[in-house]
C-alpha cells in the first residue's frame, strides 16, 4: 500500500480482526480512525442490486462534487469499469479478503490523477459478511483547487494474502499506462469469476480499464 490513509485503514481493520477472518462492523469506533474518516465509505452489498455507498466522508464527497450516500458503488466508475468493479466487490465479499486498487481519477478537463483505494470486508449484525470499509487517497498531493473527479477507472487489483501481507511492503505498483513492456514470466488463467487476470509476482491485474469515459 502506497497511502498513509490506505495503511491506517487497513492496520485498524486487521487489529480489529485479531484471529478472526473479519471483524465485525460493531467493532468499528469512528473515534479511533478521526483523523482519516474524511477518505472513509462505508458499502453494503445486496445480492440482486450489488454495492451501495451506506457511509461517505466529507472529502470522498467533496472529491466527485456530490453526496455519495445511498448511491450505487458503481456510479463512480466509467461504464466500461464497472462490471470490472462490481466483480471485485463480489470477490472481496465472497471471499472475505481485502483488496488494493490502483485507479484513475479524471476530472472536467481530462486530468487523470491516479489513486490508491482499498476495500476491506466486515461481518454485519446479521452474522453475513455484506460490509465494506474502505478508502480512497490520490497517491500524489494535489492543489487546493483540484477539480473533482467526474469518473474513475480500474488500473489493478490486488487481493491480499493476509497470511503474508506482500502489499504493505512492496515496491509499489507497475506504472499504468506507462508503454513499458510486460515482464517475460507472465502466466494467464481464469479467475472462474468471468474474468481474466495477468499474474506479475504476486499482484493479480484486471486486464483494462486504462481509458477513460
Amino acid at each position: 500500500m502506497q497511502t498513509k490513509t490506505a495503511r491506517e485503514i487497513h492496520g485498524y481493520w486487521n487489529r480489529l480482526r485479531a484471529a478472526r477472518p473479519v471483524p465485525e462492523r460493531c467493532d468499528i469506533e469512528p473515534a479511533e480512525i478521526g483523523p482519516i474518516l474524511p477518505d472513509l465509505f462505508m458499502l453494503e452489498h445486496d445480492a440482486p442490486a450489488g454495492l451501495r455507498f451506506r457511509l461517505a466522508g466529507t472529502r470522498l464527497c467533496t472529491r466527485f462534487d456530490r453526496e455519495l450516500k445511498g448511491h450505487d458503488f458503481a456510479e463512480i466508475w466509467s461504464e466500461e469499469t464497472r462490471s470490472r468493479i462490481a466483480l471485485t466487490g463480489e470477490t472481496v465479499i465472497a471471499r472475505q479478503t481485502p483488496a488494493v486498487l490502483l485507479a484513475a481519477g479524471y476530472t472536467a478537463r481530462r486530468e487523470r490523477v491516479l489513486a490508491e483505494v482499498v476495500l476491506l470486508p466486515l461481518r454485519s449484525e446479521t452474522g453475513a459478511v455484506d460490509r465494506i470499509i474502505g478508502a480512497l487517497s490520490p497517491l500524489a498531493p494535489r492543489g487546493p483547487f483540484e477539480l473533482p473527479f467526474t469518473h474513475m477507472t480500474l488500473e489493478m487489483a490486488d487481493f491480499i494474502d493476509l497470511d503474508r501481507h506482500d502489499t504493505d511492503q512492496g515496491g509499489g505498483y507497475p506504472q499504468a499506462g506507462s508503454g513499458a513492456a510486460a515482464p517475460a514470466a507472465i502466466a494467464v488463467r481464469s479467475t472462474g469469476l468471468g474474468e481474466t487476470v495477468r499474474r506479475v509476482l504476486h499482484l493479480r491485474i484486471f486486464e483494462g480499464g486504462r481509458h477513460g469515459r
